[in-house]
């Protein structure tokens, strides 16, 4: 009726890609270039938790959790950049957040149980913010957020039929996917995610 997982990792991370500075010798004499190579290491790990149990018949709740610890070890060529356009080795990898949750449920209704069955389905997912370049700017950081999404859903005992009402982002929260700058540091641009969405979906199984 239950179930638990847990996973430790640890990895070393080598070839990361950078960018860096070198010295490029040309008949014309040598001069410094930068260009995008792999520079960087580091090492990296985390946890990760999974737990779902049926509480009562025709109900499941599950949760799930993680844990992401990244540290630069080494820059490389990148080195020459650090914190003027590179990162540091305090900085982390970008799109990574340290923490994840997410929890949910399952729940089988009493309802219309003479002509099939009725589920509800709810989640709620969390994550810290993320960096999205590898300087680690907290202008173009993402902040952390939530979403919770729900469904309810009927299947037909007969006829291969299932109806479903689906909401996403229900609360409308506000939060993008993804950040940058635009000409130099003069503009940001930004893709947002949607707000909040509902949806009917007919499926018919022959």
């Amino acid at each position: 009726r239950a179930r638990w997982n847990n996973t430790f990792y640890y990895g070393d991370y080598t070839g990361i890609q950078l960018m860096g500075t070198f010295v490029s010798d040309t008949p014309e004499g040598a001069y410094p270039v930068t260009d995008l190579t792999n520079a960087g290491k580091a090492r990296i790990w985390g946890l990760e938790s999974e737990f779902s149990a049926d509480v009562a018949e025709g109900v499941n709740v599950r949760a799930s959790g993680s844990y992401t610890n990244f540290q630069y070890t080494d820059l490389g060529v990148a080195a020459s950049l650090a914190g003027n356009g590179g990162p540091t080795l305090d900085a982390t990898e970008p799109f990574t957040p340290k923490w994840q949750f997410n929890v949910g449920f399952d729940a089988d209704l009493p309802l219309l149980q003479n002509l099939g069955t009725l589920t509800l389905t709810g989640d709620y997912s969390y994550q810290t913010k993320q960096y999205t370049d590898s300087v680690n700017r907290e202008e173009i950081a993402i902040p952390a957020y939530g979403v919770a999404n729900v469904r309810l859903t009927f299947k037909t005992l007969e006829g291969g039929w299932q109806l479903s009402l689906l909401g996403s982002n229900i609360f409308n929260k506000r939060f993008d996917y993804y950040r940058y700058y635009v000409s130099g540091e003069f503009q940001r641009n930004a893709t947002p995610a949607p707000g909040a969405e509902w949806a009917l979906s007919a499926r018919k199984t022959f």
